[in-house]
């Protein structure tokens, strides 16, 4: 039979090793990079962004897909590349229709990497 300082050793080393892979899952992530499809939005229009406070559509801002922003990345920089173009956005919002690597961009970030009437481009990002 255990004793009750037996399981709560267990309980907490069992919590310390989950601690560890949470931290280096993050880590992971903020090292990679990613290849996907940005689309635009009408921030404005959109209403208040997930992460709150104010965004516009002529600020360089950006919503993750669902899965990135359950890690609650509000506020961190990620730097998207398409066509030998690139431009450094803030994440501001989530981006419930996108898959898992896909960014939905203000529209005028979008346009520092191509035109609006493209409607998608194919990226890749990062991190900053």
């Amino acid at each position: 039979m255990f004793h009750s300082n037996t399981l709560v050793l267990i309980a907490t080393t069992m919590l310390a090793a989950f601690a560890v892979v949470s931290q280096a899952a993050v880590i992971e992530a903020r090292d990679s990079s990613y290849s996907g499809t940005a689309t635009f939005y009408s921030v404005k229009k959109s209403g208040k962004p997930s992460c709150g406070g104010n965004a516009d559509n002529d600020d360089m801002v950006a919503a993750l897909s669902e899965d990135f922003m359950k890690d609650k990345y509000c506020g961190e920089k990620i730097k998207v590349k398409s066509g030998g173009k690139s431009v450094t956005v803030k994440v501001v919002d989530t981006c419930e229709g996108c898959d898992k690597h896909d960014i939905d961009l203000s529209p005028a970030a979008f346009e520092k990497l191509g035109k609006k009437s493209k409607g998608e481009l194919d990226i890749d990002w990062s991190f900053n």
